[in-house]
């Protein structure tokens, strides 16, 4: 089915002005923007186009990373100066979201001894032994979990 084209240069326009895509596409006038917007989202050319459009805004604005931090530092010092200490952590929540520091933390866990030994002993499993493995009725599990006094998980090897 072909589209709308002046339907679709409505919505990259609207998402060049920085509207969600459901809004984007609700304002181009489709009757199910949801289902619509994934749609033209999945089209590496429309999304070409927007990008293009997202790109010449912001060399149009002259907006930057580092004139957005500067701006809410300077708000900062200006709600610190007024006393405002709600303001003063909004801005400085929004430095720190800029500069990554809300991002999830990376956690690695390394296996050694009876645990290492056992992951190598499923990794050299085949795939017909794996299901096999997965799909055996035992009466007790491989490893079983329950949340100690502290309220933490803890999941334990059965010793069989």
């Amino acid at each position: 089915m072909a589209r709308d084209m002046y339907r679709v240069r409505l919505f990259i326009e609207n998402m060049g002005l920085g509207m969600t895509p459901k809004a984007a596409a609700r304002h181009a006038g489709y009757t199910n923007p949801s289902r619509e917007s994934k749609s033209m989202l999945a089209d590496k050319d429309i999304l070409t186009a927007i990008q293009v459009i997202q790109t010449e805004n912001q060399k149009n604005s002259k907006l930057t990373r580092e004139n957005v931090m500067e701006n809410l530092i300077e708000a900062f010092d200006i709600a610190k100066t007024q006393g405002d200490p709600q303001a003063m952590v909004r801005s400085m929540a929004e430095v720190n979201r800029m500069n990554g520091f809300y991002a999830p933390e990376k956690k690695i866990i390394e296996l050694t001894g009876p645990e290492q030994e056992r992951q190598q002993q499923i990794e050299s499993l085949s795939k017909e032994e794996l299901l096999e493995l997965l799909n055996r009725e035992e009466e007790t599990p491989l490893l079983e979990a329950h949340v100690d006094e502290e309220g933490e998980y803890v999941v334990e090897q059965d010793a069989a």
